[in-house]
């Protein structure tokens, strides 16, 4: 029977109602429909019959792999001439090849003749004019071998031996090449285009299915990334379309729009006229206006927007596919491409680390990796603040925070990564020994509130360093890298200078040797040499002319010394001589380098950058760079303000003679709160919680580096304000009157606890329960009395206890009121 001129005609014929024809036929005309319908349904089936036995013919005769383009070969013919089917009974697979190019011919030019088989074609490709003005060439199979654009633009096509999409040109001459023997990973290469960006990659892969249908539109779903299995396409008219758009044009439900000015170049004067171009493309001035374009294909511009396609340069951001290492140096790549060579860098090295230390830190890079949203979300806050130009760009905004994050993170591991890869030229740090602080900088990256000072007066430094692991981790990561390989280190300020620490301080000393893992509220080893390096970044600043260096030395039990000295080098050349204080005692404090002044100084030669509005004082503050809290509801503001302009965490000043801390330190016996008198401390504020009352103030999280029991994540402004004042000022009430200072480190007056003997050195585990206990009972029968010298005297006493033993006899202090009164929670013994 004869076939249908068209594959329209068919369509329209199939649309026919079963049973009747169109309106006002005759009964005669209807039975003819049904009569040709039965037909076609027979010649269906047959064809479908043939399919399968010439592929079967075809793989007997071991001819397959030229013909995987059977099947669309088979509904080309029956689109165009069904008689070919239906009819023809070829005596071999070549016949039926023929006889399929043949007659898949585009219907306007003809297919090839069987007469030419087998000859040397002049016309190796047929050319299609199509409505929208491309051209379409075709090989001698059928399949889409060049399309050229109304625009001007081109794109070829080179197919493997299976048929598909092997390698893809663009007249700019950007190439997309398909891996060998590889289903779905592709690379381009942009090394010949004219004026290409610099700054994006000239080799780039992503994972991809690609095809060019009949039709002679360009298809490919993404096949990794965030937009993993999303549809992307460009149709003969040059459109690009994403997303929904290209999902229902592989439906068949996409319908081209008309594409304005596709021979001119028009400039827009407002937003409703035609967007300027660079070459043909229109480009985008707003969020709802069409893409940029290099060459013939948009450019995502937003986290919403199409990712990277084949034809374009890919822009650096978290929706773009996945991308591999570069072939050229990653600082060309994008921010993605260089974290995942550095991921890989360090993971490479971790792999040779003992099983239980690749376990531990590879929990942390989870961390560390989960944690890179919080920074981005500070980031944008951070980017909105300070450059209110681009308020109305989110899209911008994230893009830069992204950025950010993803450099950030980079820069992490490629400073951890070194210091597992370099050995060190510092006396003394073998390679556990830097193992161990690579291990410590990654949980640090991953979990920034659980930094402690330990025994330590390096309260301020600590909750910088905190603070730091949020805001730039890459930046303190090569700090401690650069000091454990080295001994040196080379500020970011500006001018920066060079800063040298001895050997001494580089070595783990006192609790930085106790690890694996770092017990909660000891400071650890990669804090130690933070510790020391912040303090000599002020002690060495040249503006200072400062002799003075903070020195870590071996702790001195027999003395009760944590080892911490500051040393003037001044003194009695070359070794200098230990600090003093005006009342002959010796310094074991940074004092000078731990004022919020200092710590700002601090911050700037780390980063970079000069940054103030993060650190917070009461009332009585003397610091230049530090914000003056007026009263509760104006420390609360503030705070709030600050943290919602990226700012945070912040750092605040208290008073360990206040609540919580006096409670949290045991009455001034934990180490760098203080003593019984109390003294001054540095604590982190990580955020806060909106109150749920109209007008009410928030809660914020206080993060305190005495350890992880000492945080209170639901604190007041309240609490905060009367913290930041020496406890022995009494704030009036109306706020009007003027504090009353009673004298330093004024307590009132309690009964004092009947004398107990003294405590042996070598006391035991069990005498010390017993010990607690009855201090327990003369509590509990006078509330008032002052516990503090008996609390300092058990601090220093358990420190030489096991761990397990040291947690047991906090516990039992805690319970019954020596450290924290009224301290009872569900799970302690």
């Amino acid at each position: 029977m004869a076939g249908f001129s068209s594959k329209e005609h068919r369509e329209q014929f199939d649309k026919i109602p079963e049973g009747g024809g169109t309106p006002g036929a005759t009964s005669d005309h209807a039975g003819s429909i049904q009569a040709q319908r039965a037909t076609l349904k027979d010649a269906d089936k047959h064809a479908s019959n043939r399919e399968a036995q010439t592929t079967e013919q075809l793989e007997k005769s071991g001819q397959l792999p030229e013909s995987k383009n059977l099947l669309a070969l088979l509904k080309k013919a029956e689109a165009k001439n069904l008689a070919v089917i239906t009819d023809a009974k070829p005596q071999s697979p070549q016949d039926v090849l023929v006889k399929l190019k043949d007659s898949a011919g585009d219907g306007k030019t003809g297919g090839a003749k069987p007469s030419d088989q087998g000859k040397d074609q002049t016309e190796k490709y047929k050319t299609e004019v199509g409505e929208d003005g491309s051209k379409i060439e075709r090989n001698k199979d059928g399949s889409v071998h060049k399309i050229e654009y109304k625009n001007g633009n081109s794109k070829e096509f080179a197919y493997g031996p299976d048929g598909k999409v092997a390698e893809i040109k663009s007249k700019d001459g950007e190439v997309w090449t398909k891996t060998p023997g590889t289903e779905d990973s592709w690379t381009v290469d942009r090394s010949k285009v004219k004026d290409r960006d610099p700054k994006k990659p000239d080799h780039y892969t992503a994972k991809m299915s690609v095809d060019v249908d009949d039709e002679g539109s360009l298809n490919w779903t993404l096949k990794d990334g965030p937009n993993k299995g999303k549809v992307r396409s460009v149709t003969t008219d040059g459109k690009y379309h994403g997303d929904e758009e290209a999902e229902e044009k592989a439906k068949g439900k996409h319908k081209p729009q008309a594409v304005p000015g596709d021979t001119e170049k028009p400039h827009p004067t407002g937003q409703d006229k035609p967007q300027p171009v660079v070459g043909d493309k229109p480009q985008p001035t707003g969020q709802d206006k069409p893409q940029p374009v290099v060459g013939d294909k948009p450019q995502p511009t937003g986290q919403d927007k199409p990712q990277a396609v084949i034809g374009e340069k890919p822009i650096p951001g978290k929706d773009q596919p996945g991308e591999t290492k570069p072939e050229k140096p990653a600082e060309k790549g994008s921010p993605e491409a260089d974290l995942k060579t550095q991921k890989d860098r360090f993971e490479h090295k971790v792999q040779e680390l003992p099983k239980d230390q690749q376990e531990r830190i590879r929990k942390y890079e989870k961390e560390f990796d989960a944690r890179a949203k919080q920074m981005e979300d500070n980031y944008k806050k951070e980017i909105a603040h300070k450059h209110p130009e681009l308020r109305g760009n989110q899209e911008e905004i994230a893009k830069q925070a992204h950025e950010r994050a993803v450099k950030e993170m980079a820069g992490t591991y490629e400073a951890t990564a070194r210091l597992l890869e370099k050995k060190s030229t510092v006396p003394g740090v073998t390679d556990k020994v830097r193992a161990d602080a690579a291990e410590q900088i990654m949980r640090h990256a991953g979990e920034p509130s659980k930094i402690d000072q330990g025994c330590y007066n390096t309260c301020a430094l600590q909750g910088t360093e905190s603070r730091l692991y949020n805001k730039a981790p890459a930046e303190v990561a090569k700090m401690i890298s650069d000091v454990t390989l080295t001994g040196k280190y080379h500020t970011n300020g500006h001018p920066g200078y060079d800063v040298t620490i001895k050997p001494e301080s580089i070595v783990p000393q006192g609790q930085s040797r106790n690890f694996p893992p770092t017990p909660d509220g000891q400071r650890d080893h990669a804090s130690q040499i933070f510790a020391v390096t912040s303090a000599n970044i002020y002690f060495e600043n040249p503006a200072h002319h400062s002799s003075i260096r903070y020195e870590q030395h071996k702790p001195d039990d027999a003395n009760g010394t944590t080892g911490e000295v500051l040393w003037d080098y001044s003194k009695n050349p070359p070794k200098g001589e230990e600090v003093k204080g005006p009342d002959g005692h010796f310094v074991r404090a940074p004092e000078d380098a731990s004022t919020i002044d200092a710590l700002v100084e601090i911050n700037e030669q780390i980063t970079g950058k000069h940054e103030t509005g993060w650190a917070f004082e009461g009332p009585y503050g003397g610091s230049r760079d530090s914000y003056k809290a007026k009263s509760p509801e104006d420390l609360a503001a503030k705070m709030k303000q600050a943290i919602d302009n990226g700012d945070g965490p912040l750092v605040l000043r208290v008073h360990t003679g206040n609540q919580p801390f006096w409670g949290d330190s045991g009455h001034g016996a934990a180490g760098g709160s203080g003593g019984a008198g109390g003294g001054w401390h540095i604590v982190a504020i990580d955020g806060y919680t909106p109150s749920n009352q109209p007008g009410g103030q928030p809660d914020f999280k206080l993060n305190n580096q005495w350890g992880s029991f000492t945080d209170h994540p639901h604190t007041s402004a309240t609490d905060l304000f009367r913290a930041s004042v020496d406890a022995a000022v009494t704030l009036p009430t109306d706020g009007k009157q003027p504090p009353v200072i009673q004298y330093p480190g004024f307590r009132p007056v309690l009964p004092d606890l009947p004398v107990l003997p003294p405590l042996p050195k070598d006391v035991g585990f069990k005498d010390l329960q017993l010990h607690v206990d009855k201090l327990g009972q003369e509590l509990h029968q006078n509330p008032e009395i002052d516990v503090a010298p008996h609390a300092v005297q058990l601090g220093e006493t358990i420190g030489r206890l096991p761990k397990d033993e040291q947690d047991s006899i906090l516990k039992q202090m805690k319970r019954v009121g020596i450290i924290d009164p009224g301290y009872n929670k569900p799970g302690l013994e």
